[in-house]
């Protein structure tokens, strides 16, 4: 992989810019490709022009039509400088974990070793059923494909009370029950199983558990294995702090919450499903398109039962691990993260768009999203055109 550092020179200030130009694929670059690479780097530079509270942004952008296998990475890795952002560093992924979590008992699904419509009961262990039963909840009336829609009414552990906790105390040591612990103190039921939808990490931090009972192995282990991280070639991914730090990886970026750095605070917050993965945006683009390409589930119809999974009335647009958004007419399938990271595929037009912003309480993910989505459909409106001999 080839690293190219430009500097840019926008409102009289210097960015570095950190691009990868993907080698990988056959195809013939073009002046459409470059332009398409400039309108990234120029995106990234704009942002941070104007708000110089944003340590660092990292991008990766894949369009075969285009020849399109791209990153850019700006700004430095951290609030006081030091070196620049590249495109190789890792990032956590936060909540962009759900959907290797649902793929991962969605594949255990496809294998015939479990049944989405089975209570969890069947699968965790007693202790914590008990703790459910003892708060009102029923884990014998709790489907699995439940908690993969946020349809459980399993309370939700990680909201204001426990960012509070955090900051008071990032260096503290979290373990699944303490947080399960923490939802049942925290709050009741939000409803029933199925009668509505309440995003919840507790439930993530549930199905977690659920892999490690069904596959004896651990959390990390197994997503590892069903996803087929090897096969992939997602190489610079990995659980925190459970595996070892891949032999690719060259640093791992600071991100920020206010003043909070992400190297201060314990990975143990969000390690047991709701997250806990680091990654690249190279990897995390990689990841989304081969969900869509056929390449991670062995049939077609895995993938539909994914994005189609409705249960609640008010559920919006996510699915299993995994909502849709709209820009300009065209949907994307994908997730956010906790810590300003972002991963989209769009089917329409053949793009995966993924990285990370390194300050939460700044520009969105999302919003990097959309105008990333429209700088790449202009060009390929353009390049169809030309290629056709319509006016533009």
């Amino acid at each position: 992989m080839k690293i190219i550092i430009r500097t840019f020179l926008l409102f009289g200030m210097a960015f570095f810019i950190s691009c990868s130009k993907g080698g990988e694929r056959e195809c013939e670059r073009t002046f459409a490709t470059v332009e398409a690479e400039a309108g990234i780097d120029t995106l990234l530079a704009g942002v941070l022009a104007r708000d110089s509270t944003i340590p660092g942004i990292s991008i990766y952008i894949d369009q075969p039509g285009l020849c399109l296998s791209y990153g850019s990475a700006a700004g430095f890795e951290g609030m006081t400088g030091g070196a620049p952002l590249t495109v190789d560093h890792a990032f956590r992924i936060a909540s962009n974990t759900k959907t290797f979590i649902a793929v991962s008992i969605l594949r255990l699904f496809e294998e015939g070793k479990i049944r989405l419509d089975d209570p969890i009961s069947h699968y965790l262990p007693p202790l914590y059923v008990d703790m459910l039963v003892a708060d009102g909840y029923r884990p014998d009336m709790m489907r699995i494909r439940h908690l993969l829609t946020h349809t459980s009414g399993m309370y939700e552990h990680a909201g204001e009370e426990y960012t509070e906790m955090i900051l008071d105390d990032p260096g503290r040591k979290w373990s699944r029950l303490d947080q399960l612990k923490l939802a049942i103190e925290l709050g009741a039921p939000y409803g029933g199983p199925g009668e509505r939808w309440h995003y919840s990490d507790t439930g993530y931090i549930l199905l977690g558990k659920i892999l490690e009972e069904v596959t004896g192995k651990t959390m990390a282990g197994a997503m590892r294995d069903l996803v087929g991280f090897d096969r992939l070639g997602l190489d610079h991914t990995w659980t925190e702090s459970v595996e070892a730090v891949p032999a690719a990886v060259g640093a791992i970026a600071h991100q920020y919450f206010g003043d909070a750095d992400s190297y201060d605070v314990d990975p143990s917050i969000d390690l047991y499903g709701g997250g806990g993965l680091i990654s690249t945006a190279r990897d995390l683009a990689l990841f989304e398109k081969a969900l869509f390409s056929g390449q991670v589930y062995k049939q077609k119809s895995t993938l539909d039962t994914m994005l189609s999974m409705v249960i609640a009335p008010d559920q919006g647009t996510y699915r299993a691990g995994i909502w849709s958004i709209e820009v300009d007419g065209i949907t994307g399938w994908g997730h956010t993260g906790f810590w300003n990271t972002f991963t989209f595929y769009f089917p329409e037009i053949d793009l995966a768009v993924a990285g990370a912003v390194t300050r939460r309480n700044a520009v969105k993910g999302r919003v990097l999203t959309d105008e990333a989505v429209r700088i790449i459909r202009g060009i390929l409106e353009k390049k169809g055109a030309e290629e056709s001999g319509r006016p533009l």
